[in-house]
Order: structure tokens, then sequence, then C-alpha cells
């Protein structure tokens, strides 16, 4: 198997193993709330929003999409499989098993998956979190 197939597969089970994660986690939540216990219950899905806010990490797209408008965050974004690309000042900027995205300031812009199928799905992950320099 290749890097870039064993990195795709890596991603992918990132992000089936992340999905499993928030439902057990939702289901455990339910299960204390029945008991009584509303402000842990409240507590757990408080963290869970956290969890649905980083779903992009990893990503997975099993088809080509149009261009999407979104606010991009400071970020890498790497692609294990399959290619995007980012529309920005009238500008393509196309990344994939090749070429990486950064962006250091949050950037309007439009999406779109250029390459992905339900066979092949475009596999990536992104970092948005900057410890270093975050002005705390």
């Amino acid at each position: 198997m290749t890097d870039t197939k064993l990195i795709a597969n890596l991603f992918d089970r990132l992000n089936q193993n992340q999905l499993a994660l928030g439902a057990a986690v939702e289901e455990l939540s339910n299960w204390v709330e029945q008991r009584g216990s509303a402000d842990i219950a409240n507590n757990v899905r408080g963290a869970l929003e956290t969890l649905d806010e980083n779903l992009e990490v990893p990503y997975r797209r099993d088809e080509v999409a149009p261009p999407v408008i979104c606010l991009v965050p400071p970020s890498i974004v790497l692609v294990a499989q399959g290619a995007k690309q980012m529309w920005a000042g009238g500008e393509g900027f196309p990344y994939d098993t090749g070429r990486f995205l950064v962006t250091s300031l949050d950037l309007p812009a439009n999406s779109e998956v250029t390459l992905g199928s339900p066979e092949q799905p475009c596999l990536g992950l992104s970092a948005t979190s900057w410890p270093c320099g975050s002005g705390r």
C-alpha cells in the first residue's frame, strides 16, 4: 500500500472514530440525564459541541461539489486523497496530495471539492488550533 493510501486510510478511520465517539458519548449523556443528573448531562453536551465544531478534522467528501461560500479560519489544510480548490479574490488555489493550503487570517472564500467519489473520497485534515501567538 502506498504512503498516500495509508494516510487516506488513517484519515478515514479517524473520521469514523470521531463520529462513533460522539454517538457513544451522546448516549451516555442521555442515560445520565434520565437518572436525574441534568447538570452533568448538559456539561457533556457542551463538550460534544466542541467535537461537532471540530468535525472537519479530519474531513471526508464523497463527491465533487461546486464552490460554497465559507469563512476559512487561520489553518493548515492537508489532503490525503482527492483534491479541493479555494477561491479568494477571483483567484483559484488548488490543494491536493502534493500541495497544502495555509491561511493566516479569517478569509472569506469559496471552497470546492474537485476530486472525490464514494470509492475514493476526498480525505483531509484541517488544523485550526494555534497555541503559540494566540495573544494569551
